[in-house]
C-alpha cells in the first residue's frame, strides 16, 4: 500500500544520495545523519554485491528501513530495507519495494499517476556533482505545475543550503542532496554542520 505523503501536516522531506564512489568515513556520516532524524539514504552506486552487503551491514540494522537502494534489489528484501529506486518505470519490477523514481520533466510525472511513494525531478539547479549537467527548469514558473501533481515532488540537481528554501517554496515536498554534502568529504564532523543546516529549511 502506498502512502500519499501529500497530506497535510507533513514536514517537507530531506533525502540524501551516496556520493558515486565509496569515501572514507562515509558510513559513519551515514548513521549520525539518521542519527539527527535523516529519513531516507539513496544508495546509489556501481560496486560489487557483497561490497552492497558490506556497506549496509555497516549501518545499524534500526536504520535499514530507512536505507533505499538503486541497483542490487534483492537486498531490499534480503535486509528489510526501505525499498527500491528505479531510473524509469519497469513492470517487471516488484511494486512492493518500489517506492520512487528519477524523472526529468512534468509530463513523466503526469504520466505516473501517483504510485510512487516519492518522485525526484531534476536537474532543479546545474548540478554539483556532474559537471556540465544543466537545468532545464525555470524555478520562478515551476510552482504551479508542481502544485498541480498528486505526487509527492522532491526536488534534486544542484540543491544547496542557498537555495534550499526557494526550492521548498517553489512547490516541492522535499529535497535531495548530493553534492553539497559529499564534495570535498572530510570527515562527518565537517558533513554534519550542512546536512543540520538543511534539515533547519525542511523542519520549518
Amino acid at each position: 500500500m502506498f502512502i500519499n505523503l501529500n497530506e497535510s501536516n507533513k514536514t517537507k522531506k530531506l533525502i540524501v544520495i551516496s556520493n558515486p564512489e565509496p569515501l572514507k568515513g562515509e558510513t559513519e556520516a551515514v548513521v549520525r545523519m539518521f542519527e539527527y532524524g535523516l529519513e531516507y539514504f539513496h544508495l546509489r552506486r556501481r560496486m560489487k554485491n557483497n561490497d552492497f552487503e558490506e556497506f549496509i551491514k555497516a549501518i545499524p540494522e534500526k536504520f535499514h528501513p530507512n536505507i533505499i537502494i538503486h541497483t542490487d534489489y534483492g537486498l531490499a528484501e534480503k535486509f528489510n530495507l526501505g525499498g527500491i529506486h528505479l531510473k524509469e518505470e519497469n513492470d517487471s519490477i516488484n511494486s512492493e519495494f518500489c517506492k520512487s523514481i528519477s524523472c526529468h520533466g512534468i509530463k513523466e510525472i503526469l504520466n505516473l499517476k501517483g504510485k510512487y511513494k516519492y518522485v525526484f525531478l531534476s536537474p532543479l539547479f546545474d548540478s554539483i556533482s556532474k559537471k556540465g549537467y544543466k537545468s532545464n527548469f525555470d524555478i520562478s514558473g515551476i510552482r504551479k505545475k508542481i502544485m498541480d501533481i498528486d505526487q509527492t515532488v522532491i526536488a534534486l540537481g544542484g540543491i544547496k543550503a542557498e537555495n534550499a528554501s526557494l526550492t521548498l517554496n517553489s512547490g516541492f515536498e522535499g529535497i535531495a542532496v548530493l553534492g553539497y554534502l559529499w564534495q570535498n568529504f572530510v570527515s562527518s564532523d565537517k558533513l554534519l554542520p550542512r546536512f543540520l543546516k538543511l534539515k533547519e529549511f525542511t523542519d520549518n
